[in-house]
């Protein structure tokens, strides 16, 4: 599974829905649907502003579909059984203090070795770049504080939304 959250039960988790396409465990800004309703949009380099508690988190998409799956190896012919966000769909914002796991290919390319990035340390404090969560000092970062490293397991990065 790429994303897990690994303090499910005691993390601030809010209903919406999805203003665009998106993957799982993007960092997003909550705006206003325009009928009262919550609308997660991804987290632009420009929008250090939105950085704020209650103004930002991360998407998740839990299906009510039991033959729903994160990754897949069947053949095409079976069809896409994947989760995938589309835009208008109902999702999950999830918000300050919860603890998400990421496996490396879900972060930006600074916190991915296979990318040439470097696995990050338990502790260090991380930046937003195109929705992504990055190493400090990446190009064009958002660099209001917002995550850290909980924990590293494996190639799975544990982040903590601060």
């Amino acid at each position: 599974m790429p994303i897990n959250i690994a303090n499910f039960f005691e993390s601030d988790r809010r209903s919406a829905t999805a203003g665009e396409a998106m993957t799982m465990g993007m960092v997003v800004k909550v705006s206003d649907n325009g009928d009262g309703s919550r609308k997660l949009l991804k987290l632009l380099d420009a929008d250090s502003a939105q950085v704020v508690a209650g103004s930002y988190g991360v998407v998740y998409k839990v299906s009510n579909d039991p033959g729903q799956v994160n990754t897949s190896t069947a053949l095409a012919r079976t069809g896409d059984r994947t989760v995938t966000i589309a835009s208008g769909d109902a999702v999950v914002e999830v918000r300050k203090l919860a603890i998400i796991e990421y496996s490396a290919d879900l972060l930006h390319s600074s916190l991915d070795p296979a990318r040439g990035g470097t696995t990050p340390v338990a502790g260090a404090k991380l930046e937003i770049k195109s929705s992504q969560w990055c190493a400090v000092g990446t190009g064009g970062a958002v660099t209001t504080l917002a995550g850290k490293v909980f924990k590293v397991h494996g190639t799975k990065v544990l982040v903590e939304l601060v």
